[in-house]
């Protein structure tokens, strides 16, 4: 799910990607610095802050997630109500000279799986992990555990896999149209399951 909220000028012109210069990764980590204690406040986690310039625009992304110890994905208003604390933090220290606007997203379930808490999150998902031996494991990851960061991997059918973080080269998360632990009758999937979503004022 994704959602985001727009802030002072909305600008005009498309996006064009360019080299990141010194001075924009000192804005970037004195942003993240800003709104590390802002969005920790909200309950979330700061996932990372993008900073892109094109002409007079400048571009504030900015993704937020649960914490790593809670499963599932935040909500429609969970997002809003980070775009709201973003922006009066923005408002308030005014780091970022002339007009921009700020987007707030969740990384969504396109988001390949990389790190440990990537995975706590991912718990009770149907996951695919390619290993780095060249094979892949698909099954419902059932728990993230000890100092290995050991995932326990549930398939269809066949016993528990115990599949140690290091051997895995990346994961992601395959959508369900009916994820496991949902009522049968309704028809409803979690959030993360719909359509990204965006809020602008």
């Amino acid at each position: 799910m994704a959602a985001g909220k727009k802030k002072r000028d909305s600008g005009a012109g498309g996006r064009r990607s360019t080299p990141e210069p010194a001075g924009l990764v000192a804005l970037r980590d004195q942003v993240e610095a800003l709104l590390q204690p802002v969005v920790a406040a909200q309950g979330m986690s700061l996932e990372g802050v993008v900073i892109k310039v094109a002409g007079a625009r400048t571009l504030v992304r900015v993704v937020v997630d649960l914490p790593a110890d809670e499963v599932g994905a935040m909500s429609l208003d969970q997002v809003s109500d980070a775009a709201r604390a973003v922006s009066a933090a923005l408002d308030q220290a005014d780091p970022i000279t002339g007009g921009y606007t700020v987007e707030v997203s969740t990384p969504g379930t396109a988001r390949p799986l990389t790190l440990p808490h990537h995975y706590l999150r991912a718990r009770t998902r149907w996951v695919v992990l390619e290993l780095r031996d060249g094979s892949s494991v698909a099954g419902r990851l059932a728990a993230v555990t000890g100092g290995e960061h050991l995932l326990t991997v549930q398939p269809d059918a066949g016993a528990e896999l115990l599949v140690p973080f290091a051997e895995v080269a990346r994961g992601r998360i395959e959508v369900e149209l009916h994820r496991a632990g949902d009522d049968a009758e309704s028809g409803i999937d979690g959030p993360e399951d719909h359509d990204d979503n965006e809020l602008e004022d």
